[in-house]
């Protein structure tokens, strides 16, 4: 393992009735962004499941910030990592105001079970100031629109200044319009020099932006293809991945596709 490498899985494998990952290799080096794009039922939420500790792996290395899993407190390791998934949003509290929830962040935990010290809150404040997201800040949860809760807990996983952002289908759920908001505030984001290391698992190249520098490609537990994302998006590439015919384009730092069903 390389020193800048931030996370490293050799020969990975996740068997449970059946193998779910097949032998999966991956390094993800200091100043790479990168994005897991699969088939549904590909083994991709398992994958990112090793690296949050929801899941344990049947064979392999895993190395994540220099540390192998199971020679180290994965607990303390992963509150270097910030998740962003509908499961989480979903165990938000309808009532809780977004400054409290952004402020949660900071000790990985769900909701607010104790006071913020006037120090915490500026810093808070901050925070969202500097994600824009300030105008929010006295809104509560069910208030806010789904672009909105997005924005907010990526933002959230932000406040514990974590080295890796894992963002599981940011967009899934989002009209046309809060999903081009959301890119562009994603854009924002992790165009930063302070931005953390970026892996976004999504089924939709239309998502991958610009400041994605990778792609690894899943299907059916296996890799079937990774590298600089110029040379892994191609029709020819993403025709085999989803079975299907579909044409890629590349316009302004953005893909787009056209599927022949």
């Amino acid at each position: 393992m390389a020193k800048n490498d931030i996370i490293h899985i050799s020969h990975l494998y996740i068997e449970r009735d059946c193998i779910i990952l097949n032998d999966i290799n991956w390094c993800v080096r200091k100043g790479e962004n990168w994005c897991i794009l699969a088939p549904n039922d590909s083994g991709e939420t398992a994958l990112l499941s090793i690296l949050t500790d929801y899941t344990a792996l049947s064979k392999g290395e895993v190395y994540l910030l220099g540390e192998r899993y199971g020679n180290f407190e994965w607990r303390e390791l992963k509150k270097q990592i910030g998740f962003v998934s509908s499961h989480i949003s979903d165990k938000v509290l309808p009532s809780i105001k977004v400054i409290e929830l952004l402020f949660s962040g900071k000790y990985t935990m769900m909701n607010n079970w104790f006071n913020q010290s006037e120090h915490e809150k500026r810093k808070a404040g901050t925070l969202l100031k500097k994600y824009q997201c300030e105008h929010l800040a006295d809104k509560q949860w069910r208030q806010l629109s789904s672009g909105e809760k997005q924005q907010i807990m990526t933002a959230r996983a932000l406040m514990s200044q974590c080295k890796i952002i894992i963002l599981d289908k940011p967009c899934a759920g989002l009209d046309p319009i809060a999903r081009h908001q959301f890119l562009r505030y994603l854009q924002d984001i992790f165009s930063r020099k302070d931005a953390p290391t970026l892996i976004m698992l999504t089924h939709y190249i239309e998502e991958i932006i610009p400041q994605i520098t990778h792609v690894m490609m899943i299907k059916k537990g296996r890799v079937f293809h990774q590298g600089k994302k110029m040379d892994v998006i191609t029709s020819e590439m993403m025709s085999k991945l989803f079975d299907t015919s579909i044409l890629c384009n590349y316009n302004k730092g953005m893909f787009n596709a056209e599927y022949f069903v």
